[in-house]
């Protein structure tokens, strides 16, 4: 990637010839010793997050992180794909923003119009699991893929 540098070797590149001395060359490795550590934690970091999105970003995993979490054993919590195919209607005077779909008593509240966009999939929980949703929440943001986007959805059983 673009950010993974050799510092030291960019460092020494720029230094001018004319200040190219093995006293100067000692002192900026000297110098560059906390830049470079944090550049080493910073590509760990990268190198760890990108193991975590590809082994457990799929949907069955969050499914069975949420259940596995919270001792369940049934298949109350379901995760679903957004649904495009609804015909939307959008009122631009409402606050919060109001998308009606065909079932006019369960209106889908977005506050923002570009967020809808990026949706991808809906986590579905029973409602004795809704004093919990911020649980839930953080379970689903480590677990999902980074850059998608969801809903939890809260269901009568």
């Amino acid at each position: 990637m673009w950010y993974n540098i050799d510092i030291l070797k960019f460092a020494l590149n720029v230094l001018p010839p004319v200040l190219r001395r093995n006293v100067l060359f000692a002192l900026m490795k000297v110098l560059l010793v906390p830049l470079i550590e944090l550049q080493t934690a910073f590509m760990q970091y990268v190198r760890q997050c990108k193991q975590n999105v590809r082994v457990n970003g799929q949907v069955i995993y969050i499914e069975k992180a949420i259940r596995d979490y919270f001792l369940l054993d049934n298949d109350d919590v379901y995760i679903t794909e957004l649904d495009v195919s609804k015909k939307l209607v959008y009122f631009r005077n409402s606050v919060p923003y109001v998308y009606i779909s065909n079932d006019i008593n369960n209106p889908t509240y977005i506050y923002n119009t570009t967020y809808n966009a990026q949706l991808r999939f809906i986590v579905n929980i029973p409602d004795y699991l809704s004093d919990r949703i911020e649980e839930v929440r953080s379970i689903v943001e480590y677990n999902k893929p980074a850059g998608r986007q969801y809903i939890i959805n809260v269901y009568e059983r």
